[in-house]
């Protein structure tokens, strides 16, 4: 079984927090998707996303990150997703 949450949430997450950080001092605008665990009976497949965006394209920034979630993962459409968007 891929289950990859625990490795995320050690080493990434840690990581990604000072990405958005500096993403946002800098303004940078990025997105970030990770596939974290797969379907089980008990459990649907998890990813953790996350969009940064200048807030005037926002609807196009968002249509783009739904496409590629929806269209990049062919195996199942996420019933959960995280995402952090912001604007100033």
């Amino acid at each position: 079984m891929y289950d990859k949450e625990k490795v995320y949430d050690e080493k990434i997450e840690p990581l990604m927090t000072e990405i958005i950080n500096i993403c946002n001092e800098h303004d940078i605008k990025m997105f970030a998707s990770y596939y974290l665990k797969e379907q089980t009976a008990d459990s649907d497949d998890m990813y953790c996303t996350t969009l940064l965006n200048d807030g005037e394209n926002e609807s196009k920034s968002l249509d783009c990150l739904y496409n590629i979630i929806v269209n990049g993962y062919t195996a199942q459409k996420p019933f959960f997703m995280a995402a952090t968007i912001t604007k100033k």
